[in-house]
């Protein structure tokens, strides 16, 4: 078996996942996850690190935005360890905004054991600021009455498509060509920061293009299935009914779960409406928990 090593965030345990569950993959490659953003604040690899490393016949990482030279975890330490034979792949951190546009407004993290990211995140669209209300009817119609410049958003939307450019030039897959081929028909995203597991498999299949010269099943959604408990849909974000008028985007509602068990009871099922409800505050949110099945 060959071992392989990938440096990254949350994507690269997904990938990992990957390798590890497909039949074509499964027996040939022993894989390795390190966190990237977990080990950047140690000056020092740790001595578990540096033997796989070491030993390791394909290294795959996350390119970061700087260099942490300050901690033996920067990309550029993190290579001389590796053998002058090693393959080494560049996948690159995929995020994409262009789909929530003017959202950046979060009220709250979390109502007791169910989180919500905690970080300064894209959230609520801004025009729910100030927002208050216990009527669910009353969300429905602020909803389907938010008004959005045509042409802004599709100026903001083509500009994000160039950062998505500029993001995929700096990696060793292709992954511009498939977006723009099917972000109108299939949920690629999340999120801007959380690609689907279709989007992650995409990268998975032209990855072993790479490795073994062998193209795996186009959208094997049999496979994709299995790792549905790894969804990264715990932070998802609705997508507006007018940005999907004005982009036209075709799939329907997507299912937003809290999940894993660290974010939440149990799992929750939602539309547009009940996410926009259930963030305007802890009451509206213990108001849909109280009625749920």
């Amino acid at each position: 078996m060959k071992n392989i090593v990938i440096f990254s965030n949350c994507a690269g345990n997904i990938i990992k996942n990957m390798f590890e569950k497909h039949p074509f993959t499964k027996d040939k490659y022993c894989i390795y996850y390190i966190s990237n953003y977990e080990n950047l604040n140690k000056q020092k690899i740790e001595d578990s690190h540096i033997g796989v490393l070491s030993n390791c016949d394909i290294f795959m990482y996350q390119p970061l935005n700087q260099h942490y030279t300050e901690s033996e975890y920067d990309i550029s330490t993190i290579k001389q360890y590796l053998q002058d034979n090693t393959i080494i792949l560049k996948i690159n951190f995929y995020r994409f905004r262009g789909f929530w546009y003017n959202s950046e407004y979060k009220p709250y993290d979390n109502y007791g054991n169910y989180k919500f990211l905690s970080m300064n995140y894209y959230g609520i669209h801004d025009s729910f600021i100030n927002f208050n209300t216990t009527n669910k009817n009353d969300v429905i119609d602020k909803i389907n009455n938010i008004q959005i410049s045509r042409d802004e958003l599709l100026l903001f939307f083509n500009n994000e498509l160039r950062k998505f450019k500029i993001i995929d030039d700096n990696s060793d897959v292709d992954m511009f060509e498939y977006f723009i081929n099917n972000y109108k028909t299939k949920q690629l995203f999340h999120d801007p920061f959380h690609p689907t597991n279709l989007f992650f498999y995409e990268i998975f299949r032209q990855i072993i293009i790479k490795l073994e010269n062998y193209e795996l099943k186009y959208e094997d959604y049999d496979f994709i299935d299995l790792l549905n408990d790894m969804e990264m849909t715990h932070w998802a974000l609705p997508i507006l009914p007018i940005v999907k008028n004005i982009l036209d985007i075709k799939f329907g509602e997507s299912v937003y779960v809290f999940y894993p068990p660290e974010y939440a009871d149990k799992k929750i099922y939602m539309n547009i409406y009940d996410y926009y409800y259930i963030r305007l505050s802890h009451q509206n949110f213990k108001n849909y928990l109280d009625n749920l099945n």
